[in-house]
């Protein structure tokens, strides 16, 4: 994710990630638990709640991602809206489990 995409999701990926403090912890858990890994069960809790915020977009935000994309495949003309929310809802999960292994070091009490 780039920073311009970084700048347009900023308060998207806030919102789906701390909307349920239940899934924030179990996220936590499983990485300070497993350590790395390619892929956390916990992370397809995630898909539902960003493609909501996702779908939830205002035209400008949803413009200025759409732009963000086109600027990435530039052979690619007129992607469709599902599209663009498959791939950023993508990158968003990436961020989310990126925070989630920060704050797992961060946290103190279990």
């Amino acid at each position: 994710m780039n920073r311009n995409e970084a700048r347009i999701l900023r308060e998207s990926i806030r919102k789906a990630a701390y909307q349920s403090k239940f899934l924030w912890w179990k996220l936590k858990r499983e990485i300070w638990d497993f350590g790395y890994q390619t892929y956390y069960p916990s992370e397809s809790d995630y898909q539902r709640p960003v493609d909501q915020v996702l779908s939830r977009l205002s035209d400008q935000h949803f413009q200025e991602l759409q732009a963000a994309y086109c600027a990435r495949f530039t052979e690619e003309k007129n992607p469709s809206r599902e599209q663009i929310i498959a791939f950023y809802s993508a990158l968003m999960i990436e961020e989310i489990v990126r925070r989630a292994g920060i704050a797992s070091l961060r946290t103190i009490n279990w």
